[in-house]
């Protein structure tokens, strides 16, 4: 089974709305990003992590304290992307990472994926990341809701 994530930016003044009833403020207030990714939804949240024990804390941010409003029929995992991640781009690289990391990893959280395109999709993650940290306005966050 495959997921699916989505990609949105909306306004930062508009995160507390958001965890109120995400799916409806992203229908009126959030912008969708076209974005292209062939993998599963599933390999984001590894890489996630596999950025987290290295310092790159991508999953948390000065909203977190409101996605804990979510409500919880909300099954999807979101992630905000904000302005203050920009101080990781540079570490952001996809080349730092190897194949074997990315296999042991996808293999720990038992993704299903081939162990030989777990370096590429890891790397395509990462490279996607970057393009949407790099890409943040400085009054808006990025929103990837994966599920």
């Amino acid at each position: 089974m495959s997921a699916v994530a989505t990609f949105n930016s909306l306004k930062a003044a508009s995160v507390p709305e958001f965890t109120r009833d995400p799916a409806a403020v992203l229908e009126k207030l959030g912008t969708p990003l076209r974005v292209s990714f062939d993998w599963s939804a599933y390999v984001i949240l590894p890489v996630l992590e596999l950025l987290g024990d290295r310092g790159i804390t991508l999953h948390t941010s000065e909203h977190e304290q409101l996605l804990h409003d979510v409500p919880e029929d909300d099954d999807k995992f979101t992630v905000l992307l904000t302005p203050g991640h920009r101080t990781f781009l540079p570490r952001l690289d996809p080349d730092a990472f190897g194949d074997a990391e990315f296999r042991d990893r996808f293999a720990e959280d038992r993704i299903d994926i081939d162990p030989a395109d777990a370096g590429a999709a890891g790397r395509d993650v990462i490279i996607l990341l970057h393009d949407c940290v790099a890409d943040v306005a400085d009054d808006e966050v990025m929103v990837i809701r994966i599920g």
